[in-house]
């Protein structure tokens, strides 16, 4: 009987990705959202000599800043993902683009190494919610090779990114010192909430959306770390 049930939410599935792929303007707000991270994690590289004379500390507590951000970035996706399941998509995105908006502006005003480090993880946590949110809504709207080629766009963004940052960024510290790196990361962050407000729908219908959150996350991964079969493939 329970198998007779189920069924409904199944057929369920295929009415969600019949709907409209992504449009262009669409397309360039994720695109946005998946390197916010990446620069935030790189621009900033060149200044860290200047950040450890400025703030007075060292080199390794500088390069905790670092660490932090990518603690929160891994620890966001593991939270915002499920929860973007239960409550859709528009909503954490809106949110997460705000919260990485004042910790960015924290950490350009940040008034000692402490005050950073902390700011860096939310800055990092919150920011998270650009880059799972980017691929669910495209796995929302979008199915096939149309979904292969918008997540091909969004990995091509990903390794760009990283690559000019620290360029850009040494451009900036040069000019501008450090502090101004964190201001462009958060004037891009402000555009990022902006294009979230204005041009991302909500792309996960009520009738698609389910709870459970991390404790059905954590159950999927003990069910596949139990099944002999996939680890026998890896």
């Amino acid at each position: 009987m329970s198998h007779v049930e189920t069924s409904p939410n199944a057929a369920a599935a295929p009415e969600r990705r019949d709907t409209v792929p992504p449009g262009t303007v669409l397309i360039a707000v994720l695109a946005l959202l998946t390197a916010i991270p990446p620069l935030a994690t790189d621009m900033y590289l060149p200044g860290f000599p200047a950040m450890a004379t400025e703030l007075g500390t060292s080199a390794s507590n500088i390069q905790l800043t670092l660490t932090t951000f990518l603690i929160g970035l891994a620890l966001g996706q593991l939270v915002i993902g499920p929860l973007s399941d239960n409550w859709g998509r528009r909503r954490p995105l809106i949110v997460g683009s705000a919260v990485c908006l004042v910790a960015g502006i924290a950490a350009a005003l940040a008034p000692n190494i402490e005050f950073l480090i902390g700011a860096r993880f939310v800055q990092g946590f919150a920011g998270a919610a650009g880059v799972v949110l980017a691929r669910a809504i495209i796995s929302d709207r979008a199915s096939g090779s149309a979904a292969a080629r918008l997540f091909g766009v969004m990995m091509i963004i990903g390794g760009v990114a990283p690559v000019i940052a620290p360029l850009v960024g040494g451009a900036v510290v040069d000019s501008i010192g450090w502090r101004g790196v964190f201001w462009i990361i958060s004037a891009l962050t402000a555009l990022m909430l902006i294009a979230a407000v204005c041009f991302v729908q909500e792309s996960l219908p009520q009738n698609s959306r389910r709870a459970g959150g991390l404790r059905e996350m954590l159950d999927g991964i003990g069910s596949v770390v139990r099944n002999r079969r996939y680890l026998a493939t890896r």
